[in-house]
């Protein structure tokens, strides 16, 4: 799937052959912030569709993390499967060691040679509308319900669009976690900026 196949799709809804209300600039935008929305419903939720898993090699005590690291699981260290140990995070200013880790910026700090990271991916925004959308099939019809729901000023006039984003995020992880049977889904909030 690419973002033209959800651009098509509301461009059709919205009765915009010509792209007259919507132009594919807009467009990609509107794609972009419903793509972030899905990444924030999901990975705050017990669902694990977004997680993944890397090995980061250390030099001089630092590695970088993923370019699609949203939120981390969990960090282990050890040179085979059988002698791995969970390592626990240590805040600044106090110094790491082969048992902890620091996450700054978009480094990751240990003594270790290798870690082994659990993590939450972000979801990549497009660059554009021809690009492919790497997104669980679970999830593509939600993207473009949200994408709707976030054009619905412009469409209707609605003044509830902050309510039914609200409650596509909250089907989201609804529907998430019951597929994963994995854990109850805390409870979702976000506040659009505008």
């Amino acid at each position: 799937m690419n973002g033209n196949d959800i651009a098509y799709d509301i461009w059709y809804a919205l009765g915009d052959k010509n792209k007259e209300i919507l132009s594919p600039p807009h467009m990609l935008v509107l794609i972009n912030e419903a793509l972030a929305l899905v990444t924030e419903a999901v990975n705050g939720s017990a669902s694990n569709y977004l997680v993944k898993e890397a090995t980061i090699t250390m030099t001089d005590g630092a590695g970088e993390l993923p370019d699609d690291f949203h939120n981390l699981v969990g960090v282990w260290a050890g040179t085979s499967r059988s002698s791995q140990y969970v390592l626990e995070e240590m805040s600044a200013p106090f110094p790491v060691d082969r048992y902890t880790f620091r996450i700054m910026g978009e480094s990751i700090y240990s003594t270790n040679d290798n870690l082994f990271l659990c993590y939450k991916s972000r979801i990549e925004p497009l660059t554009k509308l021809e690009a492919e959308i790497e997104l669980p099939e679970v999830l593509r019809r939600h993207l473009k319900n949200l994408v709707l729901r976030l054009l619905a000023p412009i469409g209707n006039g609605e003044s509830n669009t902050e309510t039914y984003i609200q409650a596509e995020l909250a089907l989201i992880a609804r529907k998430l976690t019951r597929r994963d049977r994995r854990g109850r889904v805390s409870r979702l909030s976000f506040t659009l900026e505008e």
